[in-house]
């Protein structure tokens, strides 16, 4: 009879029945994380577009940030895209991506900043209102 019960206390110690499914719970969300990251050790690739709208020359040039720094100068529209790989600290701090969108004349001939534009997957985040900010652009991508 003791070996009886003993067998049914082990038996019913080693059951993992219950910790499965709580497991399961929790390492889902990770799972599914891990997934959407990509295959590169959890990196995550970003497509980033910066844009100054308009038409015209510059009268100064434009500054960005991306995967580095540079400028440009030239006519209006321009646009420059790049695709990001951000490493999992990338993707909880963000990283700074911006563009000084450099001045252009209005109607009225007065220096007015150009209009600038951040798109993220195709999606608008950032803007100076069409030029009615004096501020450029700047977003943290995740």
């Amino acid at each position: 009879m003791a070996v009886a019960t003993a067998a049914v206390v082990l038996t019913a110690c080693g059951s993992d029945g219950g910790d499965k499914a709580a497991s399961a719970g929790k390492t889902a969300p990770d799972a599914k994380k891990t997934a959407d990251a990509g295959a590169h050790g959890g990196e995550l690739k970003r497509k980033v577009t910066l844009e100054v709208r308009g038409k015209g020359a510059l009268s100064q040039g434009i500054y960005y940030q991306l995967s580095s720094s540079g400028s440009e100068s030239g006519s209006l529209p321009w646009k420059k895209t790049e695709t990001l790989t951000l490493t999992p600290a990338q993707q909880k701090v963000g990283v700074l991506v911006s563009i000084v969108p450099g001045s252009v004349a209005g109607s009225d001939g007065i220096l007015k900043p150009g209009a600038c534009v951040i798109t993220v997957e195709g999606k608008e985040v950032a803007d100076n209102q069409g030029g009615k900010s004096d501020k450029g652009c700047e977003y943290r991508v995740r």
